[in-house]
């Protein structure tokens, strides 16, 4: 659901989903606009008094709130645990984010995970998605991110620092039209290969994944760009690096002279 109906809040061109409330709220720092900031209760949309939980930890038996509670027809009601720790921010219902096939896909290419990557290319994937756009650390500290470290980072499962735009739909990263960071998947594979190059076995998978994503359409421009850009002094004939990681980019610079010749 979307609170951001006004033709104000359609200037806007970034929007978060909020945690608390999973309706979208807009974000500009230089309309100082933001989301979270100076509220306590960490989100301005009140609860719905149809709704009997806790307003700090989301339980819902009612055999843990006080009489006085159970009477409370308030937003803001506590269970007695809550009440007794002193607790007083809003329960995050909405902090977890479900990944869809794409995301997934990146991910078997960062774990080297062929299996799954074999998977995802039989189920026809998007091998061009581009990565959903986040906020920067600066534009985090903006929101007091430090109050949601509580999230579950291992796998970026969270969903407070994902960015859309005014309809809902997740904006591209905002340096996909650039070289200098990995935004799709055969950039992301480029990216992995410094800290296998002396990985026999992973280089040898990650070989088989590049030839793979370049089958079935993988774009081989912005992948050389990035390339030459994350490893400025490669050379194949320098040894320094492992001759499958060398093979890699030989591969994929062939690729993008003959798209270029096209």
């Amino acid at each position: 659901m979307l609170n951001a109906d006004t033709s104000e809040n359609q200037t806007i061109n970034k929007y978060i989903k909020c945690i608390y409330c999973d309706k979208l709220h807009p974000f500009s720092p230089k309309d100082n606009i933001i989301h979270y900031e100076d509220n306590v209760l960490r989100c301005p949309e009140p609860i719905s008094k149809d709704k009997f939980e806790c307003f700090t930890c989301g339980e819902t038996r009612k055999t843990l709130f006080i009489k006085e509670n159970l009477e409370n027809n308030s937003p803001y009601k506590r269970c007695s645990k809550c009440e007794q720790m002193g607790k007083l921010t809003r329960h995050q219902r909405h902090n977890h984010y479900v990944k869809c096939r794409e995301e997934m896909f990146i991910d078997a290419i960062k774990k080297c995970d062929k299996d799954n990557f074999i998977k995802y290319i039989k189920q026809n994937v998007n091998v061009n998605y581009v990565i959903q756009d986040r906020l920067t650390e600066e534009e985090k500290e903006l929101i007091g991110c430090d109050d949601f470290k509580e999230f579950d980072n291992k796998f970026n499962t969270h969903s407070y620092d994902r960015l859309y735009n005014f309809y809902g739909t997740a904006l591209p990263h905002r340096h996909h039209n650039s070289h200098t960071h990995p935004t799709n998947s055969l950039q992301i594979l480029i990216d992995c290969l410094e800290e296998n190059n002396n990985n026999q076995e992973k280089l040898v998978i990650y070989f088989n994944m590049m030839k793979m994503l370049l089958m079935n359409g993988a774009n081989s421009v912005s992948a050389w760009h990035f390339f030459l850009y994350r490893y400025p002094d490669f050379d194949i004939d320098n040894e320094e690096y492992n001759v499958i990681f060398r093979s890699i980019g030989l591969i994929i610079s062939l690729d993008y002279i003959q798209k270029m010749k096209k």
